[in-house]
């Protein structure tokens, strides 16, 4: 009897141990996040993605994800089991064309940015629809023409009234409201008076909005993506930054001037990308810059040249600083090759997808690298074109891929020093 107590001990103790064993290979020390979990595939079932584009969590963990191309939210708890999921292609309420951010408030109500149809829908926790802000969800064609300009008499400025002539007489053609909206808030005409020539809210307006935040507040912070405005052949990016409260109404939106540039003949973009808010109101923008560089040889293959920055502004929009680095692809270099997403953890952490090197990046909020984990790759802990990036109140870590179409969840390693 002795001898078969003492021999189940020691098969206990050796169970203990080898489990102890694993954990801690599971648990590398040099990894600041250790993988836990994943699900997802491609196609359009539960569970089941189709290049996603958006994640977020809420006050109970539970896993929020814009499917982009089933334009649908599905919802998972924070182990990958599905809860529920709405939404089909459209323009109603609660119809999505190519949904990308989104966000929860603290009260659980959920920002959807729905790019395509240009606005925000707001949601309760259940999928409701509750609420929508944005652009016209059908935009003709105007034409700034000498009829247009003689029914403006008297109802704007007379400098504003002489600069629509200029732009008339400059050969500006026919283009959509929101591009024509756009040329005249670059000429400084107010927003009342863009309003009342294109019959178009410009303060309202999340035209191509990829990406949403929201602070301790409530208040709405929106990437907004405008594109393809001409004006004497030259386009203009007005990407900018447009703050709402949480009912939709505009408070405040501001450009960054560093990159408000045309496109010139080197087929040179620049895009705004992802948008996070901290717990002090610090706003964290992503820019990436992509573009032909000339050859400095007659002959020689041209290379791409990347320019990824982190933009930080105070609550008011004003600048606070940036950090980043120009890169080409062909080369290896510290730090990031092209920003993806952007999220900031409960200690103002910054936490970075590298959409081609496939790793996440870790600053602190003045922009000093703490540390970095992930190589490219299909095997668990690896990423494939990481495009977005979510924590929980715990500190867990959610990524999204774009090609391996997945997410996977991260833990703190409690090893990591």
């Amino acid at each position: 009897m002795k001898n078969s107590i003492f021999t189940i001990s020691i098969l206990i103790i050796v169970i203990i141990i080898n489990v102890s064993c694993l954990e801690r290979k599971n648990s590398i020390p040099d990894l600041p996040y250790v993988f836990i979990t994943e699900w997802g595939s491609k196609s359009s079932g539960v569970r089941e993605l189709n290049n996603f584009a958006g994640i977020t969590t809420d006050t109970k963990g539970n896993v929020y994800v814009t499917d982009c191309r089933n334009c649908q939210i599905q919802v998972f708890d924070s182990n990958g089991r599905f809860i529920t999921k709405w939404g089909s292609k459209g323009s109603g309420d609660g119809e999505f064309n190519e949904p990308r951010g989104i966000a929860v408030n603290s009260s659980g109500n959920i920002y959807v940015a729905d790019s395509f149809n240009h606005r925000i829908q707001v949601f309760d926790s259940k999928g409701n629809f509750i609420n929508k802000w944005g652009a016209r969800e059908i935009e003709e064609e105007l034409s700034i023409d000498s009829k247009t300009i003689d029914k403006l008499k008297g109802k704007i400025s007379k400098d504003s009234l002489l600069k629509l002539k200029k732009l008339k007489d400059s050969g500006y053609h026919s283009s959509r409201r929101s591009g024509v909206a756009y040329v005249l808030e670059h000429l400084k005409f107010t927003s009342k008076e863009i309003e009342l020539i294109t019959d178009f809210n410009i303060d309202k307006d999340v035209n191509f909005s990829d990406e949403i935040a929201i602070d301790v507040n409530g208040y709405v912070y929106v990437a907004c993506i405008h594109r393809a405005i001409y004006f004497n052949e030259v386009m203009y990016d007005a990407d900018e930054v447009k703050k709402f409260t949480p009912e939709g109404n505009l408070v405040l939106k501001w450009s960054d001037p560093d990159h408000m540039v045309s496109r010139d003949s080197w087929g040179r973009t620049t895009g705004l990308g992802s948008i996070a808010v901290d717990r002090n109101g610090d706003v964290y923008v992503t820019y990436c810059e992509e573009g032909k560089v000339i050859p400095p040889v007659p002959g020689q293959k041209v290379g791409y040249l990347y320019e990824s920055w982190i933009y930080k502004y105070d609550k008011t929009g004003k600048f606070i600083m940036k950090w980043g680095d120009k890169n080409t692809k062909s080369k290896s270099i510290k730090g990031f090759l092209s920003t993806g997403a952007i999220a900031v953890d409960s200690k103002s952490h910054i936490f970075i997808t590298d959409y081609y090197y496939g790793c996440i990046h870790i600053y602190d909020s003045t922009g000093n690298f703490i540390s970095k984990f992930g190589t490219k790759g299909s095997d668990a802990g690896q990423f494939n074109m990481p495009t977005h990036i979510a924590l929980d109140s715990k500190g867990n870590l959610y990524v999204t891929e774009r090609e391996n179409y997945r997410i996977q969840k991260f833990a703190p390693n409690p090893d990591y020093k």
